[in-house]
């Protein structure tokens, strides 16, 4: 892989961690703001409501945003923009009357309390307007248009929070405000967002436009399985936890995970959103070799980054949650651990998918994440009963073990990536590094709040000279000939 290629997969990535990390950010400050307004019970409720929007969220971000986003280059080279726009138009026509369906059951549907009917009535409502966001920050996705990406980004993250603050304290409305906040933003935001897409114009259903929705379903149809079984994989665990415990339960599993995911799968995210629009780029212009070749770079960039912050996370979780959630949250300190390395196996898996996607081979994604699904659902009944909680994370864990091995194996059948085994040398040595200084940092003082401040100091101070010296080696400038020379 060239120089050229290195530095600009280094910029994108930049780019697109500031558009993950910054409404990130806004994420973990909406979750302090939520836990310390909202008691568990209640933040429970809207967990479960929240669980479901994420799987409605499948259609527009997984089958219609991935098409979106793999199909915008090949229309665009052949100058039918318009066809490519008139073809998303019909698609998320037929999705907002599904949603129409399945918001008529919900309010004939007598057997919720009124709080989980206000808050299911609304979520429908969002998915709605998000999907046109979803899909509309895909194209801008896959047009490189990074800075619009951003830009769009940070504000739907950062404006419902204040929204949220107003409405509990001013309106005196309780967790609904959370779900109203978004389709406020949604409504503000969306005219902005479409007049920014790249060459649109007129839109037109004919014959033509139907024939290229049927190509891109059929290519997106494999991902939204794959979108269930992520689904399955991630959020599932609540509904089988609700059926054994209280919705304060689910609650707790909730925080858990949402801190376990800020800590990985939004750090490494600018990896796997670059990659996305760079890998298709190279795999059309410069073939399967190269695009096998970055997503061998991702993968090591992903490795040596993310053992770290699992390690400091785990470390400190108890201090994390102290710091930013209510004291009642303590006792799932223990669950960051297998949640972060859940996440971090989740995102290797995911990295390792463009085998799959960009051979056209996105049935065995399907396949594949759709087993580990089965085996997570088998997983979460047989230990959440026995292990509460904690059984929700073991299984989450194995699941994504198990999908990224798959994944792995069978994805360089059809491109030629590998497993950079020395970058997972140096994720242990620097890990070692945060995973003591953390330890150490906790047996000085009793103060959580104080014990991470010294530790986010320590670290930071003690890291960022370490990485300097050696970052030509960390960062692997010349990756695979540091893997040709393991596979020999």
């Amino acid at each position: 892989m060239s120089l050229e290629i290195y530095k600009k997969a280094g910029i994108e990535s930049l780019k697109y961690f500031f558009a993950k990390a910054v409404p990130a950010f806004f994420s973990f400050i909406g979750i302090i703001v939520y836990t310390k307004i909202f008691p568990p019970d209640e933040y429970g409720s809207y967990a479960l409501v929240q669980t479901y929007l994420n799987f409605l969220a499948i259609f527009p971000s997984t089958i219609v945003g991935n098409s979106a986003l793999r199909f915008f280059i090949p229309y665009k080279e052949k100058m039918k923009l318009n066809l490519y726009y008139s073809t998303l138009a019909l698609i998320y026509l037929v999705f907002v009357g599904v949603v129409a369906f399945l918001l008529s059951f919900f309010v004939l549907n007598g057997h919720l309390s009124p709080i989980l009917l206000k808050l299911y009535i609304l979520s429908h409502i969002e998915i709605v307007l998000l999907g046109i966001f979803t899909v509309s920050l895909a194209v801008l996705l896959a047009s490189f248009k990074s800075g619009h990406y951003l830009l769009f980004s940070i504000i739907f993250s950062g404006a419902r929070i204040p929204m949220v603050l107003l409405m509990v304290f001013l309106l005196k409305l309780r967790v609904e405000s959370i779900l109203l906040s978004s389709i406020l933003t949604l409504i503000i935001l969306l005219p902005v967002v479409i007049s920014s897409l790249p060459y649109l114009g007129g839109i037109k259903l004919n014959g033509e436009v139907k024939r290229c929705a049927r190509e891109l379903i059929f290519y997106g149809f494999p991902l939204g399985i794959l979108g269930i079984s992520n689904w399955a994989l991630q959020y599932a665990n609540r509904y089988i936890i609700s059926l054994f415990y209280s919705s304060t339960e689910v609650a707790y599993y909730s925080v858990a995970l949402n801190f376990s995911q800020i800590a990985i799968l939004t750090i490494l995210s600018g990896i796997l959103l670059q990659t996305s629009p760079a890998v298709i780029h190279i795999f059309e212009t410069e073939g399967k070799n190269k695009a096998g070749d970055y997503v061998t770079t991702m993968a090591w960039w992903s490795i040596v980054i993310g053992i770290p912050v699992v390690l400091f996370f785990s470390v400190m979780s108890g201090e994390i949650l102290f710091t930013f959630t209510r004291k009642e949250y303590l006792v799932v300190s223990g669950l960051v651990f297998p949640l972060s390395l859940s996440s971090l196996m989740a995102h290797l898996a995911y990295i390792y998918n463009k085998g799959f996607e960009l051979s056209g081979k996105t049935s065995l994604t399907a396949l594949y994440f759709g087993l580990s699904a089965v085996v997570s659902v088998v997983l979460c009944f047989l230990l959440v009963p026995r292990l509460n909680v904690m059984g929700a994370a073991i299984a989450n864990l194995i699941s994504f073990i198990l999908a990224f091995v798959i994944v792995y194996l069978r994805g360089r059948m059809f491109l030629p990536f590998g497993f950079p085994v020395k970058s997972l040398l140096w994720g242990i040595i620097l890990g070692g590094v945060v995973f003591a200084l953390s330890s150490g940092i906790k047996l000085i003082t009793a103060n959580y709040i104080t014990r991470l401040f010294l530790a986010l100091t320590i670290n930071f101070l003690l890291l960022l000279p370490i990485v300097f010296r050696f970052r030509k080696k960390i960062f692997a400038t010349n990756i695979m000939r540091e893997y040709d020379r393991y596979e020999r």
